[in-house]
């Protein structure tokens, strides 16, 4: 099967400040679908098919539910509203390779990775610690990026662990900072704003000279917010906030009797849980302003999507 690998140096290379970046540059990937944050155009109502702002991998352009994104070798919970993995809860530093098999993988995988698997593997043996710092802009205004990550790893004869935290702040972009829909009603952002702190903790131990155990956690937030303008006869001003929650747990064991055999066995829970809220001005007959979005005169609703299942095996999406 084709497989293409990213080391770390060819990541730092790149100049991406995120994860979901790097994998979005690909050319295997398709930057388009419900999982693209800047989609605010596309898709039904207004583009409220990513409410999260999320951004999944999208591989030879079949869709993110059919592109399967691993961490270490494991499954992670979809987003809640939308079909595929979160790239932007991983932290980029604390990312030693990302492996891309861009062929189908249906028949090891399961139906979610028609298009391809991606495989994001973290640092194992970083030894000391690391403070980055990064501002983006964009000359046309708009988009400013402010990162800050902390990273400390410690080395031993019999494992080592791994401790990244990371910050990112995003401004929104204006629809009239752009020539191309400056004639949007105001106000209207065409790429959300978003604060997102997330973590990674990971650890591997040697209790024997074929027994090792390992596990990672991941935790992460994120608040964003999206203003829209919708209707052209009455208009009423909207905006829509989400705040999302992911956590992620990985503990297992690895046995190599001999040669290049092993037996492994890991339990994995991981969830994503979305609130979003929309509010309207003027209010909007029909409309609950700032709670939960629903539908007009019908009762209010949530998405949340979580699994707790063993790597490897079907989970089931609720």
């Amino acid at each position: 099967m084709p497989l293409l690998s990213f080391d770390r140096a060819a990541i730092d290379r790149s100049g991406f400040a995120t994860l979901a970046d790097f994998i979005t540059s690909l050319p295997q990937n398709v930057k388009s679908g419900n999982n693209s944050p800047d989609g605010v155009l596309s898709g039904a109502q207004f583009g409220l098919d990513n409410i999260e702002n999320s951004t999944a991998a999208n591989l030879r352009g079949l869709g993110s539910s059919s592109t399967l994104t691993l961490l270490n070798g494991h499954r992670v919970a979809p987003s809640a509203f939308g079909s595929g993995v979160d790239l932007s809860m991983i932290p980029l530093e604390a990312v030693e390779r990302v492996d891309v098999l861009t062929d189908g993988s249906s028949a090891v995988y399961g139906s979610d990775a028609v298009g391809g698997v991606i495989n994001v593997i973290l640092r194992k043996d970083f030894n000391g610690q690391s403070i980055t710092a990064r501002l983006d802009t964009l000359a046309r205004g708009g988009g400013e990026l402010k990162q800050f990550s902390q990273t400390v790893g410690r080395t031993w004869d019999a494992g080592g662990a791994l401790a990244v935290f990371q910050f990112d702040d995003a401004n929104a972009i204006r629809a009239d900072q752009r020539s191309f829909t400056e004639n949007l009603p105001q106000p209207t952002d065409i790429y959300p704003s978003s604060k997102r702190y997330s973590g990674v903790l990971s650890a591997h131990q040697s209790i024997a000279p074929s027994l090792e155990v390992f596990g990672d956690a991941l935790l992460e937030h994120d608040a964003g917010q999206r203003n829209y303008t919708s209707g052209f006869v009455k208009p009423h001003a909207q905006l829509i906030t989400n705040h999302t929650d992911s956590t992620s747990a990985d503990l297992g064991a690895r046995w190599q009797p001999f040669g290049d055999w092993h037996l492994e066995g890991n339990g994995l829970y991981s969830q994503v849980e979305s609130h979003v809220t929309e509010s309207f001005t003027p209010p909007l007959k029909g409309y609950t302003t700032a709670r939960p979005i629903c539908a007009p005169l019908q009762p209010l609703r949530k998405a949340t999507s979580s699994w707790t299942a063993p790597s490897g095996q079907p989970a089931v999406r609720a």
